[in-house]
């Protein structure tokens, strides 16, 4: 279910006005660094801004010497096209993850585009060419302060993470009753679970597209091929010639 965003200044105010602290930069960047880890623990990407280079002004990523640099932002990949040339006539072809133990410039010979990803950069079969990539990041503000769900569940699940990471330092040396930490980390269990099914839970338009992908008599195997662009559409059968042709945008043969 998509949210639309909101600030997380008011989730890091509300900390130190309720646990009465003195605002410091040392301890901003701390809480700052916190809302990343919480967003990250609710282990959503709806909200979650997406990118692919080539469009809206970012440029498309080079491939030379079988290698190429991640976008600086990137936090997940989603999917990866390559084509060996730029032009009217380019055909964009998926690439897939390379399952060569020793990395992908070592599929040379393997059927198709393949890529490796390590830190920083992206490693391919290929010795050029150029890769339009899918990707998500953390959507920020012009301060770098994250941005959130606007729900009132989603901000109660990070404020209590922030609190829990206060606390425990406190907890650990005694300073404070047990209690005080515990019902944090408890907090935090209990609100990370509801922001979670919060953002996962689907509207009415995407069940009907995942009914769609469940409701099949024959599995799109070659899915991957078209971007997954026909997934959410319903199957259809008609009868051609005593024969049955199934999805009848790909001409598959019962």
């Amino acid at each position: 279910m998509a949210i639309k965003l909101t600030n997380s200044q008011q989730i890091v105010a509300k900390v130190f006005a309720d646990l009465d602290m003195q605002e410091t930069n040392h301890k901003v960047l701390d809480i700052v660094n916190w809302v990343g880890e919480a967003i990250e623990r609710i282990g959503t990407t709806t909200h979650l801004q997406f990118k692919v280079t080539g469009q809206d002004g970012l440029d498309l990523i080079e491939v030379k010497d079988y290698h190429a640099r991640l976008p600086r932002d990137l936090f997940k990949v989603e999917s990866v096209l390559f084509t060996k040339e730029v032009n009217d006539s380019s055909i964009w072809q998926h690439m897939r993850k390379s399952t060569n133990m020793f990395g992908a410039k070592n599929d040379e010979n393997v059927s198709g585009y393949t890529y490796f990803l390590k830190p920083g950069w992206i490693n391919t079969n290929v010795r050029e060419g150029f890769i339009k990539l899918a990707y998500y990041v953390f959507p920020v503000d012009e301060n770098n302060y994250p941005l959130v769900p606007d729900s009132a569940i989603y901000s109660e699940a990070v404020y209590w993470y922030i609190t829990m990471k206060l606390l425990y330092p406190k907890w650990i040396k005694g300073q404070i009753r047990p209690e005080a930490y515990l019902e944090a980390k408890r907090n935090w269990g209990l609100y990370k679970n509801k922001a979670h099914a919060q953002l996962m839970y689907p509207s009415i338009d995407e069940m009907e597209s995942l009914k769609n992908q469940s409701l099949t008599l024959m599995p799109d195997v070659n899915a991957h091929s078209n971007q997954m662009a026909h997934l959410s559409e319903q199957e259809q059968y008609y009868n051609q010639g005593g024969r049955y042709i199934t999805r009848e945008y790909k001409g598959f043969y019962l």
